[in-house]
């Protein structure tokens, strides 16, 4: 009779198993469609021409991008000049990261990002979200303030993240990449420290992530314990609850920096879905009020809306 109990048991099990698997295929499956739907109903995305990208006076249009268009239409964000979207106040990444924490502390939303994670003194407390070391503990034990578009995707049409620039030297040796724009762009250390793209996150995530774009996994392999942060095939897919804040984030990029950041139709799709699935909250409202106040500008994807 055990035998028979036993082989029976695992039946069970085997069903209940590729009855979740069934369900989870379906559900991609729904989300595949409505992301294709969203797709087809996006503004194509066609190149301005030189000569019809903006007033000569400096206001509405200048400098705009086929993007930022498309998301200007779709969400029906303010008319305001393009020098006045972005950051124009946050002057160094070592402030704004200074700022994200005394924020989120003043706020009494001292938590994780992508885990959910409350932190103490920087450092997450994993016994609060279930959170399950994979690989790296030392960095496991810190929070960092994470970039959730990575500086790289806008850095790279900057010269002197790509060539280099004259002052970028040191001991004789010249250097190029992020410490060059750093050193020697005013304009990308603005988007580096542009607080509405920064997020406290646990170190690991972080470091794991490196610079992958946002995107849809099969699967639900779980390697953080309880966090629902998947990272593969150069892909990271966020928790379900925070799709939106990434959605509005990218989006919000790309209104504030036209020229510097295109999102392909795809994207558009996507970010356009998530932000659907996901409404702000009043966390998100508060947080980005208060950011707001510290930057000197808005964030319409969230404020307003």
């Amino acid at each position: 009779m055990l035998g028979v109990a036993v082989a029976i048991f695992g039946v069970n099990a085997v069903n209940n198993a590729l009855k979740k698997a069934g369900q989870q295929a379906e559900k991609q499956t729904r989300m595949q469609e409505e992301l294709q739907r969203e797709a087809d109903a996006l503004p194509p995305i066609i190149p301005i021409p030189d000569d019809e990208k903006g007033s000569e006076d400096g206001t509405v249009g200048e400098g705009e991008s086929a993007t930022s268009q498309a998301i200007i239409k779709r969400w029906n964000l303010p008319d305001i000049p393009v020098s006045e979207r972005g950051n124009r106040k946050v002057e160094s990444f070592r402030t704004a990261k200074n700022i994200i924490y005394d924020t989120h502390k003043d706020l009494k939303m001292e938590t994780t990002f992508y885990c959910g994670c409350t932190y103490k003194k920087r450092k997450p407390v994993f016994s609060s979200c279930g959170y399950k070391v994979r690989k790296r503990k030392t960095r496991a034990g810190r929070t960092e303030i994470e970039h959730v578009m990575p500086a790289s995707r806008f850095g790279h049409t900057f010269s002197e993240w790509t060539e280099g620039h004259p002052s970028c030297e040191r001991k004789g040796r010249e250097y190029k990449g992020r410490s060059c724009a750093e050193d020697a762009s005013p304009e990308f250390v603005l988007m580096e420290s542009d607080l509405f793209n920064l997020q406290p996150s646990v170190g690991e995530v972080n470091g794991d992530r490196l610079d992958y774009e946002w995107g849809e996994l099969k699967g639900e392999a779980r390697e953080y314990g309880d966090c629902d942060m998947e990272i593969r095939d150069q892909l990271a897919e966020p928790p379900s609850n925070i799709r939106g804040d990434i959605a509005r984030v990218y989006l919000y990029m790309a209104w504030a920096y036209p020229g510097r950041i295109e999102l392909s139709e795809k994207e558009l799709a996507m970010y356009t879905a998530w932000d659907k699935s996901d409404p702000v909250s009043k966390d998100e409202l508060r947080r980005a009020e208060e950011l707001s106040r510290e930057q000197g500008n808005i964030q319409p994807l969230i404020i307003g809306r």
